[in-house]
């Protein structure tokens, strides 16, 4: 593919001048930057400048201060029958400009390694989230838009029934009820002390959405990609983990377990086990995006992402980076955090003590620019003898920006790795 199409941007802008109303559409998807040729790029801010107002190539002419020639800009014009090609002219023109910005970029990247690179991990990582944005994003998208811009497709699919778009749900239809999903461009903090099954409601709701078709990555810093492979197994061939990991598969279970490597091996679900810095988680995503599309990341969890300085500011450093990721890439995140230990000091004997936005780590940032949080909670840890408590799984939604607040009630056998709707029995 070549680096620009004179072709593409004389039709974009010929049709831009015939038919004043495609205006909208091609700048929506295209700055003046776009245009390869300078006398191009020229002509656009004219037309720009000059909309909503009626306007042709003698309007342009005189716009220009007749910079461009007259007959430059009629020839345009006469070149157009149909404006019904505009939206193929403008990817053209876009795409070519996404290849310049990708050029460009990793150009750079090639001058900044001849000279001294004192960190090479950071290195690689800027250099990668550098390439990914320029293929992923178009100067178009920067800026204020209009507060109605995409309303009327956003209230059609709500009348319809549909879920706005970027909506992903977990699979877990009463907690849908409460949260409506996990939305893209939010961090959504799921949060919990250790053996609360955070890891495992998780991934359950990787395996939820990947089953339904959506890609999902899950940057697992805390299990290592065999361990997670053995749950999976567990969860779908319904047999308790401990059987799996001591290669103990009761006589008669063997057609389970191959029945559940047919069902993991069919997942579009992705592991990736280092500890990574949050660039570094950042830049990976990015690259998955770009090159294979992107539903859903899972980061488990905060606390292992590398960082310099004190606790406090390398988890505040780390959240905001989260939150940044999930904005540039579009993308909903669900983000693991650890509670501290003043939820096991609450209450007496025989009490269940309740998680509390008090008893996350690093509380004021995470609290503060999360725009979901949600607690998972087993009463049964602390009262093992009350049979009310038995397999209960709670998510306290403390915080949802797009939906309700409250306790949902789930139910869970964390023996054979599954958390499921209360009264569902499982998968």
């Amino acid at each position: 593919m070549t680096s620009h199409s004179i072709e593409a941007e004389r039709a974009v802008l010929g049709s831009v001048m015939l038919r004043n109303d495609v205006m909208p559409q091609v700048a929506a998807q295209l700055t003046a930057a776009d245009f390869w040729d300078g006398k191009h790029r020229k002509v656009y801010e004219a037309c720009v400048e000059l909309y909503p107002d009626a306007f042709d190539y003698v309007s342009v002419y005189e716009e220009l201060r007749q910079r461009v020639p007259l007959d430059y800009l009629s020839k345009m014009c006469d070149g157009i029958v149909t404006t019904a090609a505009i939206d193929h002219h403008v990817k053209i023109v876009a795409d070519r400009a996404r290849i310049r910005r990708i050029h460009a970029a990793g150009a750079a990247v090639v001058d900044g390694a001849e000279g001294a690179v004192a960190d090479v991990d950071a290195y690689a990582a800027a250099s990668c989230e550098g390439i990914a944005r320029a293929a992923e994003r178009t100067e178009a998208d920067a800026g204020p838009r209009p507060v109605g811009d995409g309303l009327p497709q956003l209230v059609d699919g709500i009348l319809e029934g549909r879920q706005p778009t970027g909506c992903v749900p977990t699979g877990l239809a009463s907690l849908d009820a409460v949260v409506g999903g996990l939305w893209a461009r939010v961090v959504t903090v799921l949060a919990g002390r250790p053996s609360m099954g955070k890891t495992v409601f998780a991934l359950n709701i990787a395996a939820n959405v990947a089953l339904g078709g959506k890609r999902v990555v899950i940057f697992s810093m805390e299990e290592p990609h065999d361990s997670l492979r053995m749950r999976m197994l567990a969860r779908y061939a319904d047999i308790d983990l401990t059987a799996i990991t001591h290669a103990q598969i009761p006589n008669g279970r063997q057609s389970d377990i191959m029945r559940a490597m047919t069902t993991i091996d069919g997942m579009n679900l992705h592991v990736d086990e280092q500890i990574l810095t949050a660039g570094q988680v950042a830049a990976t995503a990015a690259v998955e995006k770009a090159r294979h599309g992107l539903d859903l990341i899972i980061v488990d969890h905060l606390g292992y992402i590398k960082g310099q300085g004190k606790e406090y500011d390398i988890v505040s450093d780390n959240m905001r980076a989260m939150v940044a990721m999930a904005k540039d890439l579009n993308v909903p995140v669900l983000l693991l955090v650890q509670l501290n230990r003043a939820i096991t000091q609450r209450g007496g004997q025989g009490t269940v003590p309740t998680p509390q936005m008090s008893d996350l780590r690093g509380s004021g940032h995470i609290e503060e620019d999360a725009r979901g949080i949600w607690f998972a909670h087993r009463p049964e840890y602390y009262d093992a003898e009350a049979p009310e408590h038995a397999g209960v799984f709670e998510v306290r939604v403390a915080k949802q920006a797009n939906g309700r607040t409250g306790f949902v009630r789930l139910q869970c056998d964390l023996s054979r790795m599954y958390i499921h709707d209360a009264g569902s029995g499982g998968y």
